[in-house]
């Protein structure tokens, strides 16, 4: 909750600040949900690169806005689904390149078990949530605990056989 004690330690501090009322835990579930929306962002990228790769799509190809030359990164991520996320992961994806970690796969685990403990709580569906979990659990059991959460897309990957 911002008030007037805390307003000036936040705008030093914050680039962004977003006030969710009274409920503290609003702001919890709010956050959580965000990063459970990235992992499954993550997820749709890899398997659309999966299944673009295994069709003989070069997702490496020159990106590029022109209609002529559009690559499989630029569709999807600048025609079909554009969102600052799928551009900040998707060359991500493309290169497997998954150092140095913004948000390392370790951390991760520990958001997508409290979106278990939530469904759980308000007996909500979740099978993204136990197929991300999944996805995260094999990471780790690979070593890849330490570089970014985006490397769940290697398994993706690795399963498609490219």
């Amino acid at each position: 909750m911002l008030n007037e004690k805390n307003d000036p330690f936040l705008r030093i501090f914050c680039q962004r600040r977003f006030d969710f009322g009274e409920n503290f835990v609003h702001a919890s579930v709010i956050k959580m949900t965000g990063n459970f929306l990235i992992t499954c962002t993550i997820e749709a990228l890899a398997k659309a690169y999966a299944l673009g790769i295994k069709c003989g799509v070069a997702p490496e190809s020159l990106d590029t806005l022109s209609l002529d030359t559009l690559s499989l990164d630029t569709f999807l991520c600048s025609r079909i689904f554009e969102s600052p996320i799928a551009k900040a992961y998707s060359p991500l994806i493309k290169s497997r390149i998954f150092v140095p970690a913004d948000f390392k796969t370790n951390l991760e685990i520990k958001e997508i078990h409290l979106v278990l403990q939530t469904t759980n709580r308000v007996n909500a569906l979740r099978p993204m949530a136990d197929l991300v979990h999944k996805r995260l659990l094999t990471a780790i059991a690979k070593k890849r605990h330490e570089i970014d959460w985006s490397a769940i897309a290697l398994s993706i990957l690795e399963q498609a056989g490219v």
